[in-house]
């Protein structure tokens, strides 16, 4: 299942992630010709367990995006060929992450610092996400 999420969210596409077995999944021809698509896929024996949700954004420029210095791009500079982000590496979308997280889950084999740092900058952001470490076992 996926949403388009307006066209001022800079073309993004909200859905439930699909878990595949990536030695046996062949990818249908629409999926395959749909970058969108692949990145709704993750891997079956290691992650189905997560049932996550992703949020997935094209490298299109739109008002709500700003530029790499946080300025908010105006209408004209994202109108037509101007949509192109060709220049940057990625976008900088504007969310809501009070609204969008619950649950921030570090990595089970990152440093005790990390973990501090993570918990920290939730706690100063004043998000209502809780703070876990992954159970996952690398190997």
């Amino acid at each position: 299942m996926h949403i388009l999420v307006p066209r001022d969210v800079a073309m993004s596409h909200l859905g439930i992630v699909s878990y595949v077995d990536h030695d046996a999944h062949e990818l249908s021809l629409y999926q395959a010709n749909q970058a969108i698509e692949r990145a709704f896929l993750k891997d079956k024996a290691r992650y189905s367990h997560e049932q996550e949700v992703r949020l997935v954004t094209m490298n299109f420029k739109t008002t709500s995006c700003a530029s790499p210095e946080g300025v908010p791009y105006a209408p004209e500079q994202v109108a037509g060929a101007n949509m192109n982000n060709f220049e940057n590496p990625g976008l900088y979308v504007g969310v809501y992450l009070d609204r969008l997280l619950t649950e921030v889950v570090v990595c089970p084999t990152a440093e005790e610092w990390f973990e501090k740092l993570i918990r920290r900058l939730v706690h100063l952001n004043q998000l209502p996400a809780a703070v876990s470490r992954s159970k996952l076992k690398n190997g």
